[in-house]
This record gives structure tokens, C-alpha cells and sequence, in this order.
């Protein structure tokens, strides 16, 4: 009879502790919080390590397109702060602008130019200032501007004009 006891306030126990254990996996299913505990195979290690090791030519390409969908966005901003007038070179030349805007100019002109050195240093590896002026002094060119427009749609980043490219 003490065996029989025994092992009800065993079963009692671990009864509990199942329903205990199964509403907290549940919970954390739905919430998402579930491990991977898958390894990586030593194929995949080597393919990921050769896809984070894009060409400077593609990692321009993406840092180009980020980098015009900023200035885009920061026109905008410009032309908010200074009720559509927006000087040319307004940066480099924010004595142009109505006294009264010019510290928000002065501060989206320092955003960007944080944005931009940190599009480059996003790119895997991180893309030099000398690698990207470098492409950049070609895009002039029809040819330059034709290749970044084919990287550009092969890398699915929206297509790019070369109407002005000479």
C-alpha cells in the first residue's frame, strides 16, 4: 500500500511538471522564441563567407543606389526646411541659404554626410572613399553608367537612367 502511494505522488508530480513544461514551450513557440540548433554544414560556412566578399565594383553599386535614395529624401527635407528653394551645392554653400533655416540645413547636410561613409562601411567588406570616388569619376560615361544600371537590376535594386551619360 505505501508503493501504491508512493508512486500516485510521483505520477501527481510529473503530471504537473508535464502541463508546466508543455504551457511554457507553448508559450514560447507562439512567441517565437524557439532555438536553432541547426549547425551549419562546412559547404555552407564557405558559401557564406564567399557571398560576403562581393566585388568593390557591386558593393559601389549598392552604395550608389542607397546613397541617391538618401540625397533624394534629403532634398526633400531641404526643400521643406527652405520652402523650395534649394540652392545648388547647398552643402558646400549654406551661406545661400535664408539665415533662418540654416542650422537645419547645416544639420541634414552632417546626417548625410554620416549616412554616407556609413553605406559604405556597411558593404562587406567595407568600401574604401577611393573605391567608391573612383567609380563614381566613370559613371559620366554611357558605358560605366550601362554596367551600373545591368548590376543594379541583377542585384534587384531598382532600375537607373543613363539618358544624361555621354
Amino acid at each position: 500500500m505505501m508503493m501504491n502511494r508512493d508512486f500516485s505522488s510521483l505520477s501527481r508530480w510529473l503530471v504537473k511538471r508535464s502541463i508546466a513544461l508543455g504551457a511554457i514551450s507553448s508559450i514560447a513557440v507562439l512567441a517565437g522564441w524557439t532555438p536553432d540548433f541547426s549547425a551549419p554544414t562546412i559547404a555552407q560556412a564557405f558559401d557564406s563567407s564567399a557571398s560576403a566578399q562581393e566585388p568593390a565594383f557591386t558593393r559601389y553599386v549598392r552604395s550608389a543606389v542607397a546613397l541617391e535614395q538618401r540625397r533624394q529624401a534629403l532634398q526633400g527635407q531641404l526643400q521643406q526646411v527652405t520652402g523650395g528653394n534649394v540652392p545648388s551645392g547647398v552643402c558646400q554653400n549654406i551661406n545661400q541659404v535664408n539665415e533662418g533655416a540654416r542650422g537645419q540645413v547645416r544639420g541634414l547636410c552632417q546626417q548625410f554626410r554620416q549616412s554616407f561613409y556609413q553605406i559604405l562601411a556597411d558593404q562587406k567588406p567595407a568600401l574604401t572613399l577611393e573605391e567608391f570616388n573612383s567609380f563614381q569619376s566613370q559613371v559620366g560615361s554611357r558605358q560605366m553608367c550601362d554596367r551600373v544600371a545591368q548590376e543594379a537590376r541583377r542585384l534587384q535594386l531598382g532600375d537607373i537612367s543613363c539618358k544624361d551619360a555621354k
